[in-house]
């Protein structure tokens, strides 16, 4: 999976320690982490409606995605490896990308609706 001789890296052991970029990355992951560890109330969360609709997009699936991104990380050669900034990105992107699946309902909406928009209304938290 790595490059002979290069032990795999994580995204966030790429980020210099101690700086603005790594506390921002810390402050992101854990306000997602509250989010989807259920601590935006039932009425307002896409996912608590009918499962053949949605896939999980709580921790495990942000976790997954994290994975997957590692390896195709760790499948470049060395000089082709994400830096910090772009690692930060990425980090941030995958945490935020599904926020609207937890607290994107409107009252009284439809499911459905909230799914078809949840790209937009996740860009709008992120922004807000």
């Amino acid at each position: 999976m790595t490059c002979i001789g290069e032990a795999p890296l994580s995204l966030e052991t790429i980020l210099p320690r101690d700086n603005l970029m790594s506390s921002k990355w810390i402050k992101a992951r854990d306000f997602v982490t509250k989010i989807v560890s259920g601590a935006v109330p039932q009425e307002k969360q896409v996912i608590q409606t009918p499962k053949e609709f949605f896939v999980d997009h709580g921790l495990p699936h942000l976790q997954n995605v994290l994975k997957k991104l590692e390896q195709l990380n760790n499948l470049l050669p060395g000089s082709k490896k994400l830096n910090s900034m772009e690692s930060f990105l990425l980090l941030v992107a995958t945490y935020c990308h599904d926020l609207a699946m937890f607290y994107g309902r409107r009252e009284h909406e439809d499911h459905r609706l909230a799914r078809e928009q949840h790209h937009e209304r996740s860009a709008e938290l992120i922004q807000s």
